[in-house]
This record gives C-alpha cells, structure tokens and sequence, in this order.
C-alpha cells in the first residue's frame, strides 16, 4: 500500500516518521492531517443539565471513561486511581474489545474489588451527540491508552471544554497541551494517575475550550513531509482534479474542522467549506467518530 498510494496521509509526525524509517515511505508523499472534531456537535454546555439529561448526580466530581473496553484502552487504570480519590465518580462509557479486563462486567468485578462500585457509572458505547452531553458532564476526561494513534476523545472532550488526563504515548501529546488543556501522565502508575487527576478536579486547566481542539500551531515537522499547517490548500488543488475517495474527503473534512480554515483566504473559507462538505456526504461518510 505504502508504495503504490499516491499520496499517504497520517494523524503525526511520529507516524510519518514510522513510514519512512519502518516502510520507507518518500518523505514528500507523506501529509500530516491532525483530525478534527465536529464543533457543531462537541462544544461547551451546561453541566448540570449535561448530568440532568444523562441522569448523573449534580455535584459529584465525576471523571469520564470513553472508549472501547480493552486492556490497551487502559479503563482498569481510571478505576484504580479514582479508588484513592473518595468522593469521585466514575463514568465508564463503551462496549467490550479485545481481552483480558475488556468487558464492563470484569471492570465491575474490579470496581468491586476496589470498593467502588457505588461511585462508578456504567454506560452502554454512546452516540455523538450522547458522547458531548457526557463530556460537557464531566470534570475531567481521563484516556490512559498504552497506544493511541491520536486520541480523538481528547480532543472531542476539550472542544466541550472539559480538560483532559492523557498518557503522553503516540498522538496524545500532540492532541492534548500539557499544562494547558490538560495534564499529560508518563506512564501508568497508579499513584501518578490519581495525582494527575485530582489536579485537575482542584485546579481544571485554564485552557480547555473548542480552540483547544486545534493543532499547536509552533510545531516543527519532519524534513520533506508537508506540515500540517500547509497540507489542506496543497491537498485541496491536487483534489479538485482527482475523483474523489471517502478517505480523501473525509481527512480534509476534519482537517478543515481542526484548523479552522487555516491557509485558506478568508473569502473563501465558506465556499470551500460547503463544497467539501458536499462532496464528503455524497461519497458515505457518515456515523460516529473511531475510538
């Protein structure tokens, strides 16, 4: 695939790099698309009726899990670090993955092992709109992945301008501003975790916000691989004489929502934008974001 695509676009430069080094992917082929998030979907509400509409407890501090069930998806990690935080919810939104502690009846026998069971929440894998009532809901999103190619929960639950706790592996520490719109955790330690999120229920990060769903714009990239800031008008003329592809529309669709338009004259934002948006739908794409 890597030799005979036209054009690869990945979610970071650390992928990027992979191509090259593991694949050995031209460089000049490659283009860095930070995905994006729907921000007429995921933006900033009322927390109470968040939790009123989710029949969530009004003023507990409470801390999300999204997410596939499944050890990589490290839920265990959330559980265990909210036992040592008394007065903590915890809500645990997905559907059973994988193996070992990956269905939410082995992280209720967890939460009952821990004490727990009374403050943990479990709900069934959410639609969008569901997915942004529960992020406005919450406190503090917490994504402990041991791999995560972006992490789109990150970003999804900063552009409701809740702040996040992420494991500073793959694509999270570009999704997530450490300090800014959330704590980034080295490692899994328990004790690391639960500091990290008690942090933020004490003193949530000042930044979290629909801008924060942007791509820090400073970053340097790769030699030879066209920098996120400049890919979407370098894509968007090769695009305007190539048939379009669901996978095509769909990167320059979120790269659009991302960036918010960035690089492309102001008079033409609306245009462009429409246009894309209608070529994305008549292709299929559709349905909620992969997590």
């Amino acid at each position: 695939m890597v030799d005979e695509a036209d054009r690869l676009i990945v979610n970071t430069d650390d992928e990027a790099r992979q191509l090259i080094t593991i694949h050995h992917a031209d460089p000049a082929r490659i283009d860095v698309v930070h995905p994006g998030v729907d921000l007429d979907v995921f933006r900033p509400g009322d927390r109470r009726a968040a939790r009123a509409a989710l029949g969530l407890p009004p003023d507990e501090p409470i801390v999300a899990f999204v997410g596939r069930i499944q050890p990589l998806k490290a839920p265990d990690i959330v559980l265990r670090a909210a036992a040592k935080l008394p007065g903590v919810r915890i809500v645990v939104a997905g559907g059973p993955s994988g193996s070992g502690l990956a269905s939410p009846d082995g992280l209720a026998r967890l939460a009952d092992e821990l004490g727990i069971t009374a403050r943990v929440t479990f709900l069934p894998p959410q639609s969008r709109s569901n997915l942004a009532t529960l992020f406005q809901a919450a406190n503090v999103v917490a994504v402990p992945s041991y791999s995560e190619s972006f992490g789109l929960v990150a970003l999804e639950a900063q552009a409701c301008g809740t702040p996040v706790a992420a494991a500073a592996v793959g694509g999270l520490p570009v999704a997530v501003r450490d300090g800014a719109t959330g704590t980034l955790v080295a490692g899994h330690d328990v004790d690391r975790w639960a500091a990290a999120l008690d942090g933020l229920l004490r003193r949530p990060a000042p930044a979290a916000g629909r801008w924060a769903a942007r791509p820090p714009p400073t970053r340097r990239p790769s030699p030879g691989i066209t920098p996120p800031m400049r890919c979407w008008p370098a894509i968007a003329a090769r695009s305007a004489s190539t048939p379009p592809s669901a996978a095509r529309w769909a990167h320059e669709f979120l790269y659009r929502c991302v960036t918010g338009d960035r690089g492309c004259p102001a008079g033409k934002r609306a245009e462009l934008l429409e246009t894309r948006w209608r070529a994305w739908r008549s292709v299929g794409v559709g349905g909620g974001t992969a997590r």
